[in-house]
């Protein structure tokens, strides 16, 4: 039973990872970078295997079960709005402390 369990899990572990690269990369980066409960929930359901997450999950990048998917589409492309000002704040317009001096050297 526990090879089974095993095999299965390894085949879905394939199916949802190497099958569906476009999907895994947006679930890679809402789950890892953006959305740490939802990253928690993605663990449980693709370790532990919890049948009615991973129905759910295979459902959403198989089928695009409408709620999820836009959650998941919200979180990568969107950013969560707290972590994405800061994002966008270190990324586009510097952090302000060390923006300071770089400006001045330039100015100068």
């Amino acid at each position: 039973k526990i090879s089974i369990a095993r095999k299965l899990s390894e085949m879905l572990m394939a199916s949802s990872v190497l099958f569906v690269p476009s999907l895994s990369a947006m679930l890679m980066a809402s789950s890892v970078l953006f959305v740490p409960s939802l990253s928690a929930m993605l663990m449980a359901s693709s370790v532990l295997f919890v049948p009615s997450l991973s129905a759910m999950l295979m459902a959403s990048s198989v089928l695009f079960v409408p709620s999820l998917s836009a959650m998941l589409m919200a979180s990568s492309v969107l950013f969560v709005p707290s972590l994405s000002a800061m994002l966008m704040a270190s990324s586009v317009l510097f952090v302000p402390s060390l923006s300071a001096p770089y400006f001045h050297s330039l100015s100068a």
